[in-house]
């Protein structure tokens, strides 16, 4: 089952001089074939508080095995208005696993589930590791996947700042308008066990596809403040065969 296009994105090669906790993007259940690369980059800026000026994304999927897939997962962002600084978010490294599959194709629907899980690693004075884990059911109608994600948050420590605990839930949402143009949607909620302020928010898009290459565009709003208010994203995902097949 390939339920939907992930809303990717992000590592700019620099070092380091800050980190926060990330934002929470819901995902999907879309397994990557045995030895294929998706390596998804996006870049925009959001208005909030504290202001966003250039947001830097890049997700590097690569499929291990038929419903095994390895994610990296990293963002960089520069802040503030008249003078920018640099914060990192956690690296996040895991495992994308697919359990359950179910198709009918005379109706054409199919049920998925799965766990992605794994560390998630500070690039600032980390002090130990974090870990982030999600269940994902998915269901496909026709043209339509709909993926909903449950799960949690744990950062470890980065210098002096407390460690971030939450609550995750999401809905990742794909609408196949044609073989080559498809509606992105996104609902995430972060609700913070500790003092950080809770994420509520919502993206839309457009994306048009191909079998190695797909670029999107996307609008999010933040429904909670403080965070991002409004924001714009430009992506490109391209795939590569690294081995096999």
């Amino acid at each position: 089952m390939k339920p939907g296009l992930p809303l990717a994105v992000a590592l700019t090669l620099v070092a380091p001089c800050a980190v926060a906790s990330s934002r929470f993007e819901p995902t999907d259940l879309e397994l990557e074939d045995p030895g294929v690369v998706d390596v998804d980059l996006q870049v925009g800026t959001f208005r909030g508080t504290p202001r966003r000026a250039l947001v830097s994304d890049v997700e590097l999927d690569l499929g291990l095995a038929a419903n095994v897939e390895l994610d990296v997962d990293g963002a960089v962002s520069w802040v503030g208005d008249a003078q920018l600084r640099r914060v990192w978010d956690p690296l996040w490294i895991s495992s994308k696993l697919g359990l359950f599959e179910s198709h009918d194709a005379t109706a054409r629907t199919a049920w998925a589930l799965g766990l992605q899980l794994g560390p998630r690693i500070a690039l600032d004075r980390p002090r130990g590791l974090g870990y982030e884990g999600l269940v994902l059911l998915g269901r496909t109608v026709r043209a339509t996947t709909l993926v909903l994600n449950a799960g949690f948050m744990a950062d470890a420590r980065a210098g002096d700042a407390p460690r971030g605990l939450a609550l995750e839930l999401g809905a990742d949402l794909n609408h196949a308008f044609s073989p080559t143009w498809a509606l992105l949607g996104e609902l995430s909620l972060q609700r913070f066990l500790t003092s950080d302020p809770h994420h509520l928010e919502v993206t839309l898009g457009i994306a048009r596809t191909s079998p190695w290459l797909d670029v999107s565009l996307i609008g999010l709003v933040g429904l909670l403040s403080p965070g991002d208010r409004f924001g714009v994203l430009v992506g490109v995902s391209p795939k590569l065969r690294l081995f096999g097949g």
